[in-house]
């Protein structure tokens, strides 16, 4: 949490201010001599918007106006400006542009929270999932691209939520690359969505046990789950594991191998002496 005080006389009144930021939850209090004047809380909504935008709240006091700034930064910096002047250093502070208020923008805020939340997230079950659901069974090795759709979806429609809004703001060079930016976002959340019915259908359909001839296996230089090919035409690709887990080698000969019910992706196998 970020907290500053100043000592203003005003009217021939001294009067202690003190402002708090809190640098988790965007909550901005005010007080005048120990009594809270101001009080924000951004909620859910505006969770991400705190952290990357200047804020600025008002009140005033007397014939005074006060402005308290709080300025995204390793801890924040506060400031307050009184009847336009800032106290830390007298410069003259002209107000701050309001952002919109409308729906659309409030919906575009939410978005940007989701998102923000949605890479901790992501970082954590990728890791968690792709190195140790292939050993925890099939079933789990085949939810990993259903893993990664969960923190993909909300990540990249809620920026294109957000990034959609900043094009309603700023220069025509800013509006054109927050709108594409956005667009984009919103496009892969939407190839997310129509890739759902396959990632379930493979995580909760019953896996396919065969027993076939690998003629040859490719690991694709190691950027890419590897490839499988048999001597009845088929190629099988292994499900992800975002390369934190080590695929069996898989020389030629005869091998029992699981596939998932929807897709056929590889997710176990074992040679057949």
């Amino acid at each position: 949490m970020g907290s500053k005080s100043w000592s203003l006389d005003l009217d021939g009144q001294t009067k202690r201010v003190h402002v708090e930021h809190g640098y988790w939850t965007g909550t901005t209090v005010l007080r005048v001599d120990d009594v809270v004047a101001l009080k924000i809380v951004p909620g859910f909504g505006g969770f991400a918007d705190h952290y990357a935008h200047p804020s600025e709240y008002a009140i005033h006091l007397g014939a005074h106006e006060l402005r308290v700034r709080v300025t995204p930064a390793r801890t924040y910096d506060l400031d307050l400006i009184v009847d336009g002047r800032s106290v830390s250093n007298g410069a003259l502070i002209p107000p701050l542009s309001q952002p919109l208020d409308d729906a659309f923008y409030r919906l575009g805020k939410l978005g940007a929270s989701l998102a923000m939340i949605a890479v901790p997230y992501l970082i954590v079950i990728l890791f968690i999932f792709g190195r140790y659901a292939p050993e925890w069974g099939p079933r789990w090795f085949a939810a990993n691209d259903l893993v990664l759709a969960s923190g993909v979806l909300p990540l990249t429609a809620g920026l294109g939520l957000w990034m959609v809004n900043m094009a309603r703001l700023g220069s025509l060079a800013g509006r054109l690359f927050a709108g594409g930016f956005g667009l984009a976002s919103l496009w892969v959340a939407a190839v997310s969505v129509v890739d759902l019915p396959g990632q379930l259908a493979d995580v909760f359909g019953q896996p396919e046990t065969m027993t076939v001839t690998v003629l040859a296996s490719d690991d694709n230089g190691g950027k890419n789950a590897p490839t499988v090919r048999t001597a009845d035409g088929a190629t099988y690709h292994w499900s992800s594991s975002f390369g934190l887990w080590t695929y069996p080698k898989m020389t030629s000969g005869t091998y029992e191998i699981v596939v998932t019910a929807n897709r056929h992706r590889l997710v176990a196998s074992r040679p057949v002496d």
